[in-house]
């Protein structure tokens, strides 16, 4: 039935859709060499972007080549330092699908005044244009996030990942077979996609006749940090990942603390999966914080948090922006920049209110919001400053002299919490079975 649905939806789509531009031919995958120093990585990659990015193409943008490479904080010179290795703590970011390391710089300013070395990388088919995403494969990805996890580990004595949807599952993944970590941070994680996406590679069986047909997603690509625009090959690979992930060895992650973040209302991935896995995980210092708009029976350690602001006409939060601040200039409360792609080009009406800052609401692109009014996909969180609190509480919680003592599994976290505005915390209830 997923099948024949999607062939229909290919088929009898494909006439009524925009034509392809220059950023949506075929480029293959940024050339990935594992030998490379971490300077010769971000020289190259640089490199490759200044080149291809479509709104480059060989033009000097000092400003946006910088905010694509990826790049490396150190911290303050009164951290602790490594006694066998040059830094005590240190953290590998990695960001997700269509995204850039742009999104990830203001969580890697928290964590460098928290005192960790920070590192990013640039996964393949990223940072480039939409036309990259055609070629690339599930295992460049992980390639890539062996990599920055071997560079991490050479220059700290505790390595921490955070992953964003795509990067955390491959988070996930590395951790299932390297569980040297002292603790997770997993951002909307891809646990489970639409079904759909097993079979999305067969437009390659059609792709020739009109290339049209190798895209789900054919828009404006306004953002230079995010593609819009989304080919079928993308949620294919994204598929082979997370049955990768599904037969990992998830006994070795009850060894490692997660602190998972959620959106009930998220449109992109299953947040009921999410959450069912993280409950399944074991360890005792395992916390995670869920947005939604009306609570339900979870264990204590899951905090949620109330996330419809009426007074502000946000609706809900969604899979863009949970780790980005309200200030941010681009994505934040007053940004610059307006998330309406999902009105094009069916609802032209919507899409240039959207554009033009005049929508009804800001939400997640749920039927439900939708169908209120029009809305402009949320870009950031209003409850930054208490995620930052929480995840600083989790830090702690990590380190030897607070994880000493175990407590019950659906304890909270031993220091009191101070929970966010609109937060409640439910009453422990039975482990859900793993997905």
């Amino acid at each position: 039935m997923v099948l024949l649905s999607f062939l229909m939806l290919l088929f009898f789509g494909v006439n009524s859709r925009p034509e392809l531009s220059l950023r949506h031919m075929a480029l293959p995958a940024q050339p990935f060499h594992p030998k490379l120093s971490f300077a010769e990585y971000q020289k190259e990659t640089a490199t490759f972007i200044s080149q291809q990015h479509w709104m480059m193409q060989g033009k000097e943008d000092t400003v946006l080549l910088k905010k694509l490479t990826p790049f490396v904080l150190k911290p303050a010179k009164n951290c602790p330092a490594g006694t066998t290795k040059p830094f005590k703590k240190g953290i590998l970011l990695t960001h997700g699908l269509t995204d850039s390391i742009h999104n990830l710089e203001p969580i890697a300013q928290f964590f460098q005044s928290q005192c960790f070395y920070v590192m990013t990388i640039l996964l393949p088919g990223m940072s480039s244009r939409p036309g990259e995403l055609l070629n690339v494969h599930w295992q460049q990805w992980v390639s890539t996030q062996q990599y920055g996890t071997d560079q991490l580990l050479q220059k700290v004595e505790e390595p921490y990942l955070l992953g964003y949807s795509l990067g955390a599952t491959l988070d996930l993944l590395q951790a299932s077979k390297q569980p040297v970590f002292k603790g997770l941070f997993l951002i909307t994680p891809a646990i489970e996609i639409t079904p759909a996406a097993a079979v999305a590679n067969l437009t390659n069986l059609v792709s020739w006749y009109d290339p049209r047909f190798a895209w789900l997603d054919i828009v404006p690509d306004e953002d230079p940090y995010k593609y819009s625009s989304f080919p079928f090959n993308a949620a294919y690979q994204m598929h082979q990942l997370i049955e990768q992930l599904k037969v990992s060895n998830t006994a070795l992650l009850d060894q490692i603390p997660v602190f998972m973040l959620l959106s009930k209302e998220d449109s992109t991935v299953n947040s009921d999966s999410s959450l069912r896995y993280f409950l399944a995980l074991k360890h005792p210092d395992n916390r995670a914080i869920l947005y939604e708009r009306t609570t339900q029976p979870l264990p204590a350690r899951v905090l949620q948090v109330k996330s419809d602001l009426p007074d502000r006409k946000i609706l809900s939060l969604g899979h863009l922006g949970l780790i980005i601040p309200p200030d941010h200039d681009m994505y934040g409360d007053k940004g610059s920049f307006a998330s309406c792609a999902h009105y094009f080009p069916g609802n032209m009406d919507a899409y240039k209110q959207c554009k033009a800052f005049k929508e009804d609401y800001r939400g997640e692109t749920t039927e439900e919001n939708l169908a209120k009014g029009v809305i402009r996909r949320i870009g950031f969180n209003p409850f930054y400053a208490d995620l930052l609190q929480q995840m600083k509480l989790f830090i702690k919680s990590t380190e030897p002299a607070q994880s000493a003592v175990k407590l019950p599994i659906t304890d909270p976290i031993p220091t009191p919490i101070k929970a966010p505005i609109n937060a409640t915390i439910a009453p422990p209830l039975p482990l859900a079975p793993a997905p």
